[in-house]
Formats: C-alpha cells, sequence, structure tokens
C-alpha cells in the first residue's frame, strides 16, 4: 500500500514540475527575448532613422538657449 502512494506521489510531482514549466518558465523566456529583440529592433531603427546624436551639437544647442 506505501509503495503504491509513493508511486502516485512520484507521478503527481512530477506533473506539477511539467506544469510548472509550461505555465511559468517558458512564458518567462519568452518575454525576457522578447524584451532583447524590441530593445535590439529600437536601437538599429533609432541610429538609421534619427541619427547618432552629435555631442557637439547637442552641447551648441544647450549654450544657445541660455
Amino acid at each position: 500500500m506505501a509503495f503504491g502512494a509513493w508511486g502516485r506521489s512520484k507521478r503527481v510531482s512530477a506533473m506539477t514540475n511539467k506544469v510548472i514549466t509550461i505555465e511559468f518558465i517558458i512564458p518567462t523566456l519568452l518575454a525576457i527575448a522578447l524584451g532583447i529583440v524590441l530593445s535590439i529592433v529600437a536601437v538599429y531603427l533609432t541610429d538609421n532613422y534619427l541619427g547618432p546624436i552629435d555631442q557637439a551639437e547637442a552641447r551648441g544647442s544647450v549654450a544657445g538657449s541660455h
């Protein structure tokens, strides 16, 4: 009787670990990957369409506003 309960408990534990993996770990990894991809795309688009910020130009506009 004790062996049957122990075997079932191990099966339930394995299912619980599988559910935890599917419901928490995989979405977390996908969210991290999506964040990294979006960051890279944002930097790429900023550099290509807005152009790099020229430090001398930035200082000149601040100095001119005083």
